[in-house]
């Protein structure tokens, strides 16, 4: 159950009181092949899309394809798959163990269960089989445009090796192996890599917005802003989904930006938002914007805002509805006047006042068991603590 003042910071919106800022630091990256990094929303397709997978495998899917300056990107089927966001996030994976691995032989060795943890998944049968599949998937489907302008398709997995429990010491299953293409170690050798926010991807839960956040990680790599019509943004994913209505596009975009807004990419903070076209009176279009992190000198120069100074009228205002509310309650607290006024100071009039709601709500509902005065300041100071705890963690 959450406390008072951590249901106040996480729903600003009920509570009536400003969100607290959040200093957005630089996340945890890992390197990832170059070519996997740009052309994955590519590659990868929706996993319930009906052109991801075909009856028993009786038909086939065709190729994924994409011709960037010359280089044609394709993600073949076999057996009626075709690489999904799922087996995306399988290869995210595999490549945190292969640069978490201390001596990179001819093969890494993991166990199924450190790779669905480090997918963020349950444990359990179905897990290990839906991870299995995925891992087969990335051995048996070829890609184009990934080894070079000239070299036939290949898969990601040159080797996967998963024994039976059988095969282990005493029953116990023995370690797996896999090995990246040759050509994909030797590119990343070169230093062909890009970072990628390993964590903010795995947070990701729509399919499509995953895929809108690898493209615009990239578009967005050099430049702050970007914009791009909802059907142009269709076509761009290969979205193969059907959106005739310009209210069904809009709902699309809105659920992208929705998950979307706020998250790190590799080079700064996303800002999304859904606008109508202009000249248009029924396209809508995604608008992108990137800031900078917050890095540690400017860390170093925030400070919390304690002026000594008289309290605006605002303040005065929630300071006497503080000792009003207890003094209706039958307690005394004029002692602490001044612990309430650098209060207002540090956290503003708007966050004070939302908390002492709380505290009105509380005693209402009987959750006070001591004393009001009590509840009050250290909800305030928890608070407060939660203030320097956001600007401690941007310093380290």
């Amino acid at each position: 159950m959450m406390t008072p003042d951590a249901r106040l910071i996480a729903n600003t919106v009920t509570s009536g009181a400003r969100p607290v800022p959040t200093l957005v630091v630089r996340p945890a990256v890992i390197p990832v092949h170059l070519g996997i990094a740009k052309f994955g929303n590519f590659i990868f397709c929706p996993s319930h899309s009906p052109y991801s997978r075909s009856e028993a495998g009786k038909r086939d899917l065709g190729e994924r394809a994409r011709e960037i300056n010359s280089i044609k990107v394709a993600a073949h089927s076999t057996n009626g798959t075709r690489l999904t966001t799922y087996d995306f996030k399988t290869l995210l994976a595999l490549f945190k163990i292969f640069h978490e691995q201390p001596e990179k032989g001819e093969s890494i060795e993991f166990s199924l269960y450190g790779l669905a943890t480090c997918r963020r998944l349950p444990w359990g049968g179905k897990t290990r089989s839906a991870v299995s599949e995925s891992l087969y998937r990335l051995l048996t489907n070829p890609v184009q445009g990934l080894f070079g302008t000239d070299a036939s398709p290949a898969p990601i997995l040159s080797l996967l090796d998963i024994p039976e429990r059988s095969q282990g010491p005493s029953g116990n299953r023995a370690p797996a192996r896999f090995r990246f293409h040759d050509a994909i170690l030797a590119e990343m050798r070169a230093g062909r890599k890009k970072p990628i926010a390993y964590d903010v991807v795995m947070q990701i839960r729509g399919e499509i917005s995953l895929l809108a956040y690898l493209y615009l990680d990239l578009v967005l790599h050099d430049k702050d802003s970007y914009e791009r019509r909802a059907q142009g943004l269709l076509n761009d994913l290969l979205i193969t989904g059907d959106y005739p209505h310009a209210s069904w596009r809009k709902r699309m975009l809105q659920r992208i930006a929705d998950e979307l807004n706020g998250l790190s990419l590799s080079s700064g903070v996303l800002d999304l938002h859904v606008e109508r076209a202009k000249g248009s009176t029924r396209e809508w279009k995604l608008i992108a914007t990137k800031s900078p992190f917050m890095s540690r000198s400017t860390v170093s120069t925030v400070q919390l805002p304690n002026r000594p100074r008289s309290l605006i009228p605002s303040e005065e205002l929630v300071l006497q509805d503080i000792f009003t509310f207890l003094e209706e309650s039958g307690e005394d607290d004029t002692h602490s006047r001044n612990f309430y006024k650098k209060a207002l100071r540090e956290l503003g009039p708007d966050l004070v006042s939302a908390t002492l709601s709380n505290a009105r709500y509380a005693r209402a509902q009987g959750i006070v068991r001591g004393e009001l005065r009590q509840y009050l300041t250290g909800a305030i100071q928890s608070l407060r603590r939660e203030r320097e705890r956001q600007l401690n963690a941007c310093a380290v």
